[in-house]
């Protein structure tokens, strides 16, 4: 069974994966996140597992779906039904999580995504606040520190 989690957020905003994956860095966590994807972008957006490194665990990553609202008109329906203010937003970037140390590097890359971009991070289809959500991101990360 596989849970997700998502960010909103406008396309402008959406930095390059060198770009996302230094500010993990430069914000003080551990994770290391797969950069590959921008070159494998087909008609339907960019998807696929991305291993990731955290401290010293390796069999560690997430699904990582970038969809825009442009080519997938339906999913951004069902989001603006429920959550109206959504509508200003065209790029879900949606990790799909396995495993509980997925799931810790799936929040800690969507925390450190949503603050850069400006986003709204879904956890269980429920909005969290960026407050709130580096809170939770930076007990993971020291957790995972810890076990390493």
């Amino acid at each position: 069974m596989s849970d997700s989690i998502f960010v909103m957020l406008k396309k402008e905003n959406m930095p390059t994966a060198k770009e996302w994956s230094d500010k993990i860095k430069s914000e003080g966590f551990g994770l290391e996140i797969d950069t590959s994807y921008e070159e494998e972008e087909n008609s339907n957006g960019i998807y696929g597992f991305r291993p990731c490194k955290y401290y010293n665990v390796d069999d560690i990553g997430y699904e990582l779906d970038i969809l825009s609202r442009d080519e997938n008109q339906e999913d951004f329906e069902e989001w603006n039904e429920e959550y109206p203010e959504l509508k200003q937003y065209d790029l879900a970037v949606i990790f799909g999580i396995f495993e509980e140390d997925d799931a810790v590097a799936a929040t800690v890359a969507g925390a450190v995504l949503t603050k850069m971009s400006e986003g709204v991070f879904f956890d269980i289809d429920e909005p969290v606040e960026i407050d709130d959500l580096y809170s939770m991101a930076k007990k993971m990360d020291a957790d995972m520190k810890q076990r390493s």
